[in-house]
């Protein structure tokens, strides 16, 4: 009986959260969720989290493979950067992945708006419309921008610089010389469109070609710690000079010191290959 009551009583307590939330909501676009001040606070928050979770990860790691406090608080403190690191670059790289993606569909929306009659502020419009996050939100702070008073081609190369997102640059020429010269938009873009497909062609190869090698210096990182912590849990006689006598550590440094160095190598070879 008294588990029924308190059940009852937790559920209340949920519902009566639910209906504030639901009765705070706002049916405009508040100003702290605009697109301009969102990436301010999400990539505070996020270096946060990713910072904990590097840090997690780095004592439990460190532990499986020395055993020794010591180094593990060590491992802690160097690898929760490090990770933390790793983490955004990779959110910001699928990111920049989707929007690439995310081009050809922006051009060929546009494309369709100009050849139906509608004029390039119209166009951009209408592009946001069938746009899935994130090109979404960075066409509507365009959007935004035009009309506090930028033209079309310095709200787009303002917000490209912001993003990271280089390809908008080409549609920034594009607009740049319909203002300037009174080109033929739609030619203009049908050329960007038809590289832009060429050149998603190309990454696509160069990231099938580079797949291997990234592959294989990831298990060459691996593996080393992998068979340090299998060598401390299966002989832990034969373990124990590498962590708790100054010539294994040094011998562990250098180890470190030469993943880092080979890890650095494979991608300055993958980068100059892209």
């Amino acid at each position: 009986m008294p588990g029924i009551i308190i059940g009852c009583f937790l559920i209340f307590i949920a519902l009566v959260v639910l209906g504030f939330q639901y009765n705070s909501k706002t049916s405009g676009v508040a100003l702290k969720d605009e697109w301009t001040e969102t990436p301010i606070s999400n990539s505070k928050s996020t270096k946060r989290k990713n910072l904990l979770i590097g840090f997690l990860i780095s004592i439990i790691l460190g532990y499986l493979v020395t055993g020794q406090p010591i180094i593990t608080i060590v491992v802690g403190v160097a690898g929760s950067a490090f990770i933390a690191n790793w983490l955004t670059n990779r959110k910001n790289n699928k990111n920049q992945e989707i929007l690439e993606e995310q081009y050809t569909q922006v051009l060929n929306s546009i494309v369709s708006s100009l050849q139906g009659g509608a004029n390039p502020y119209q166009a951009l419009e209408e592009t946001i419309t069938g746009l899935k996050n994130p090109a979404r939100d960075v066409f509507i702070e365009i959007i935004r921008r035009n009309r506090t008073g930028n033209n079309y081609s310095e709200a787009i190369r303002t917000v490209a610089e912001e993003t990271g997102w280089t390809d908008l640059h080409q549609l920034e020429m594009a607009f740049r010389l319909y203002d300037k010269t009174g080109s033929n938009l739609v030619e203009v873009c049908n050329h960007l469109l038809q590289s832009a497909y060429d050149r998603r062609a190309d990454r696509k190869y160069v990231a099938a070609t580079t797949a291997s090698i990234m592959t294989t210096t990831t298990v060459l990182t691996i593996l080393p710690f992998f068979v340090m912590a299998f060598m401390r849990i299966v002989a832990p006689e034969f373990a124990y000079p590498l962590f708790n006598t100054t010539g294994g550590i040094i011998v562990l440094c250098i180890i470190c010191a030469m993943i880092f160095t080979g890890n650095k190598i494979a991608k300055k070879m993958v980068a100059n290959l892209i």
